[in-house]
């Protein structure tokens, strides 16, 4: 059935219009649709043992799958679902990526149209790679945090207590630096990288020059710290029970 709509405004009803059929944000359907089409097969990844399909947000929705054939069969279902309810996959917005070390090629289709293949997809704020590395997404992750220092400079420089400002830190700036870390396939090169960039934050907030000549030692022992976010990383990765390297 078509169904249609109005807006109140300055307590008038504008003229009807037509309201077209999807999924919307947070819509409850989404979940539902996805059972549907997802409970009786048997195609995914195991993980921990046991089998992901798919990982959802809202009204994003990522399907996974260990070959291109069990991906297909997926996408195929998925979308016999969906038209069952009058609704169809968005082809343009639909990419598909295979993780591996080698390039290699994969063809998936929706209604005879094949999808775009990319080589890297940002999901929940996360850069997954087709390589399997994030070092682009750690690579962004400490830019975003340190934009967030900087934000706080005045701050963190200023006259706090040295306690208050480490507390602000690493409430403020080491959780956007390690947002998604315990998925990170963390590198020396990476490591190297962020060990680099928690002594830039420790330089900063003691108004330590390059001039000055200190070591990182030196800055550690004014600040009163061990170097730490790669053992947090480390403590986030063992909660969640993944390998740190």
């Amino acid at each position: 059935m078509s169904q249609t709509a109005a807006v109140r405004l300055n307590y008038e009803l504008t003229e009807p219009s037509e309201a077209g059929r999807g999924v919307r944000q947070g819509c409850l359907i989404s979940p539902t649709l996805m059972k549907e089409a997802l409970d009786d097969l048997k195609e995914g990844i195991c993980v921990g043992g046991e089998l992901v399909q798919s990982v959802r947000y809202a009204d994003d929705q990522a399907m996974t799958a260990n070959t291109e054939k069990g991906l297909q069969k997926i996408l195929d279902e998925t979308n016999k679902v969906v038209n069952k309810y009058g609704m169809k996959i968005n082809i343009k917005k639909t990419k598909v990526m295979k993780v591996g070390r080698k390039p290699s090629t994969i063809k998936l289709t929706v209604d005879g149209e094949i999808l775009q293949k990319v080589e890297e997809f940002k999901y929940m704020g996360s850069i997954l790679s087709s390589s399997g590395y994030t070092e682009k997404d750690i690579r962004v992750r400490i830019g975003m945090a340190n934009s967030a220092f900087n934000k706080l400079k005045k701050l963190l420089t200023g006259g706090l207590k040295l306690d208050v400002k480490k507390r602000l830190v690493k409430t403020l700036v080491w959780s956007v630096a390690m947002y998604g870390s315990e998925t990170w396939t963390i590198k020396k090169a990476d490591a190297t990288r962020l060990e680099a960039f928690e002594m830039w934050v420790w330089r900063r907030l003691m108004k330590v020059k390059w001039t000055d000549k200190k070591s990182n030692a030196e800055v550690l022992n004014l600040v009163k710290e061990k170097k730490s976010l790669l053992a947090e990383i480390s403590k986030k990765k063992e909660k969640n029970g993944l390998v740190i390297f």
